[in-house]
């Protein structure tokens, strides 16, 4: 039996797709196939070395016509995307498609008009019409495409509850399951036997708390408010932020005129979760740019989590649910610099009795579990 990933980001530095492929990859009797594109992205590559899965990586020859206004360069991105996935399709023969993210649905959409028997995936990584950095015309294109698609679409997957429950009250009834962006827990050799790794590397006191911004470095991310926080003179703490993206140099000129401002490159995802751990707090201070951010579950918040250390978030419905039950931290209105600062102040000044209730089901064994058995049911229909 036959399964396809189809995505236009590249598979071997996307986290949740390598993930979700190794999961199904336990299903016996399968054969996995992940065609994606070749990207410069800054994060490194993992591999998945198992006989039942074949990577696909894609050099879209029309990236590359730089000085093509974007406008004019994306939709020929997409038709050559597109011919070149249908060939891939037509050669192997899927019994199932999982699309990963708005862009490539019609892809496996298409393929379905000639083949009624294959089942369809859409797995919406964000709130997907409603994202930041969309225009008002490319959200109307997407939220058309999936309502074409969505009669076809066997199965929904996405990364939060509030997401789910928005597809289904806009666009109808669909049989869903909820995968959030857990890590994948191995053992780590990186800085593992340090217990101060972060305070060696960048001579930072023991008495002062170190918190951590983890991810892209991008607009949306609350980074500017950060890094504004951390310079006043009340906060008395270091910040390292971990990661890649366009605010790096804003985040490397703080870094070289005040003493408590850090940048740390990114790692792989597998050694992430063990370098947070010589943090004290991590900070999920996503702005409310966009509805699909108001309704996140940001891989961070779960890294921290398993980490060990306790999280100062945006007070929106799902991070807030998720740490209040789970007693993992504090929220804070992400609008309000002074609220941003009391929090701080209120960490470093008193010790935490946060307790990480019952993580079990947060688990990426536990997303796993609910993966296998929805493409089990799918694959013995």
């Amino acid at each position: 039996m036959k399964i396809i990933h189809l995505t236009h980001t590249d598979i071997n530095s996307d986290n949740r797709i390598l993930k979700e492929i190794d999961a199904i990859s336990k299903i016996p009797n399968v054969k996995i196939f992940g065609l994606g594109i070749k990207l410069n992205e800054h994060n490194a590559e993992q591999k998945i070395t198992k006989h039942n899965v074949k990577i696909i990586t894609l050099n879209i020859l029309s990236r590359r016509l730089r000085l093509l206004p974007k406008i004019f360069r994306f939709p020929l991105v997409f038709i050559e995307l597109f011919f070149r996935s249908i060939f891939y399709l037509f050669k192997i023969r899927p019994l199932i498609i999982h699309c990963h993210d708005t862009l490539v649905l019609p892809i496996g959409l298409f393929y379905k008009i000639f083949n009624k028997k294959i089942h369809l995936i859409y797995d919406a990584h964000e709130l997907e019409s409603e994202k930041n950095g969309q225009t008002k015309i490319l959200s109307q294109i997407t939220l058309l495409i999936e309502k074409f698609a969505w009669k076809r679409i066997d199965l929904l997957i996405s990364v939060s509850k509030s997401i789910i429950d928005w597809y289904i009250k806009n666009l109808g009834k669909k049989k869903s399951i909820l995968i959030m962006n857990a890590p994948l827990i191995t053992q780590s050799k990186i800085n593992t036997n340090k217990k101060n790794y972060l305070r060696m590397k960048y001579q930072i006191p023991e008495q002062s708390r170190v918190f951590l911004y983890v991810g892209l470095f991008s607009k949306g991310r609350s980074i500017e408010k950060i890094l504004k926080v951390f310079v006043k003179e009340s906060i008395k703490s270091h910040v390292v932020f971990i990661g890649f993206g366009d605010l790096e140099t804003l985040i490397k000129e703080h870094e070289s005129i005040n003493y408590n401002i850090h940048y740390h490159p990114a790692v792989r995802h597998d050694k992430l979760v063990s370098l947070i751990k010589h943090a004290d707090f991590g900070l999920c201070l996503i702005e409310n740019i966009s509805l699909s951010d108001y309704y996140c579950l940001p891989n961070k918040l779960f890294e921290y989590t398993f980490a060990g250390i306790p999280i100062i978030g945006s007070n929106f419905p799902e991070i807030k649910k998720i740490i209040e039950k789970h007693n993992l931290g504090v929220t804070c209105n992400i609008k309000n610099e002074n609220s941003i600062i009391h929090k701080i102040k209120e960490l470093e000044n008193h010790k935490s009795n946060f307790k990480f209730n019952n993580l079990s089901i947060l688990s990426w064994q536990e997303q796993e579990k609910k993966l296998k058995n929805n493409y089990k049911q799918l694959l013995n229909k």
